[in-house]
């Protein structure tokens, strides 16, 4: 009973200011509600990426024009260092190094330079990229694929066309040596007329030609002209082996010119590397930063974590425990000016804050080994006080504003918690719509973390940023004069 009683009072303290009684039941659900609404989807919007070549081929322009569509939009830049800073200015989220001149023959990848400090859009945009180069290299690769078949099936046309008169051939030319060997015995035989010559010449010396020896003239001439028979009939068939050898050429040259054509429409296919066909355009990933460690890249954002719960919850709780103090009627009625308390309690807050940010730096750069020079300190120093005003004058609002401190605390997780939310650490920015985006990226976290970014990572100096200090600056005028006539209201109240 007595537990109930401790549990009804507690809720009468808490509902005794409507303000805290909003804040402690709708915070939570208006965090939920605008998170739902922005991120429920499963896309990006509006992603720049930064193209360079140094000659842009037919290829290539494909290639950028596959890349483009209602998500992401590509911008050429005028050269390889200004697309790698313009990554590093988050002005592209991906910069795309084309080789000059690509070709399907080209060895050269495809080179993407990403912000691996950014390891949640990386992996989102290289997948979709991937996918969309993947789709181009397959078309390419259909087309190479195709043009070997057609090479192939066109060669098997055209050997089935001339294979048939192969045997035809090995047939002429085998009657033809036949024919040409007997016309060879024919011709031969026509050296042994010699001895009618002789004959005939006895009978020149001789006046009296005897019957024996006329009888064998007479067998010589017979034989003659049986011999001139042969060879008139042998030089007919002569005739018809050349009529037959000049139709076997033409089937020949017909042949030859099919194996031609074969020949170069095989050495017509550019490609014959196995893994090019496969894959025709390769690519790599390559970060800006290439001396980075994985808490390297992460260690802006967890900077900027302890950055903004400590000196949100912080401040908020040195405010409260002043507004509770038994001297706070006393100082309030003092003739001490109000500027004099908030910047006390401001001060008090800072220096804790970089006694905290002290000790991180230094486990840091001992269990890391990072160099780290005498300007990175300097100009990384002044990021974090510039980052720790705003959440330190965040929280003293928030203090100023709630009187119980139940109230405040929880009003003060719920900020902190709505601005971690809306940045880069839960779910890239690029899933936002377009008009809501523009509004996030002048959330004091997503602010920070890109100075941070900037200053740790990639050595720049404070003037390159001049645009983010501006708007951190501008906040921390705001928050003060906020702070400030929030205060005086308090006391006239």
């Amino acid at each position: 009973m007595k537990i109930l009683q401790v549990i009804i009072k507690n809720l009468k303290l808490l509902t005794r200011s409507k303000g805290s009684a909003l804040i402690v039941l709708l915070g939570p659900l208006i965090l939920m509600l605008l998170i739902s609404l922005s991120f429920n989807n499963s896309t990006l919007f509006n992603v720049k990426i930064g193209a360079y070549s140094d000659s842009y081929s037919e290829l290539a322009e494909s290639i950028l024009s596959q890349l483009e569509d209602e998500q992401y939009k590509v911008v050429k830049v005028d050269s390889e260092e200004d697309c790698v800073d313009k990554v590093k200015t988050e002005v592209v989220q991906l910069c795309l190094l084309i080789p000059p001149s690509l070709q399907i023959t080209s060895h050269e990848p495809i080179t993407f330079y990403v912000d691996d400090s950014r390891i949640n859009l990386v992996h989102l945009i290289i997948n979709t990229i991937s996918n969309k180069l993947s789709i181009k290299s397959e078309e390419l690769s259909i087309d190479l694929t195709t043009k070997i078949v057609n090479v192939l099936n066109d060669a098997n046309v055209k050997i089935a066309e001339e294979s048939p008169n192969l045997p035809e051939v090995k047939s002429t030319l085998t009657l033809t040596e036949s024919k040409l060997s007997e016309l060879d015995s024919a011709i031969s035989g026509l050296e042994s007329t010699s001895s009618i010559s002789s004959e005939i010449s006895n009978i020149q010396l001789s006046l009296n030609v005897s019957s024996g020896e006329f009888s064998n003239l007479t067998s010589l001439v017979s034989a003659l002209e049986t011999k001139i028979s042969q060879v008139k009939s042998s030089s007919e068939g002569v005739s018809s082996l050349v009529s037959q050898i000049s139709k076997e050429k033409e089937k020949v040259e017909r042949l030859n010119s099919a194996l031609s054509s074969i020949i170069i429409n095989i050495d017509s296919i550019e490609i014959k590397d196995i893994d090019k066909i496969v894959n025709p355009i390769s690519s790599e990933v390559r970060p800006i930063t290439t001396d980075s460690t994985h808490l390297g890249n992460a260690f802006p954002v967890l900077l900027m974590i302890v950055l903004m719960f400590t000196g949100i919850v912080l401040s908020t709780s040195t405010v409260i425990d002043e507004k509770t103090s038994k001297a706070y009627l006393r100082n309030y009625i003092s003739p001490t000016p109000s500027v004099f308390f908030i910047i006390g309690d401001y001060a008090f807050s800072l220096i804790i804050m970089l006694l905290q940010m002290a000790v991180i730096f230094i486990v840091t750069i001992l269990a890391t080994s990072a160099p780290f020079s005498y300007i990175e300190l300097l100009n990384t120093l002044v990021a974090l006080i510039l980052i720790s005003s705003v959440f330190i004058l965040i929280g003293m609002f928030i203090g100023y504003v709630f009187r119980s401190s139940e109230t405040a605390n929880m009003a003060s997780i719920s900020v902190a918690a709505a601005l971690l939310f809306f940045s880069s650490t839960v779910l890239p920015l690029e899933t936002l719509p377009v008009t809501i985006r523009e509004i996030v990226k002048y959330n004091p976290f997503v602010l920070g973390e890109s100075l941070l970014r900037q200053t740790i990572l990639f050595k720049e100096s404070l003037q390159g940023s001049y645009i983010v200090m501006s708007a951190i600056i501008l906040y921390i005028s705001v928050l003060a004069v906020l702070t400030y006539l929030t205060r005086r209201l308090n006391k006239n109240i």
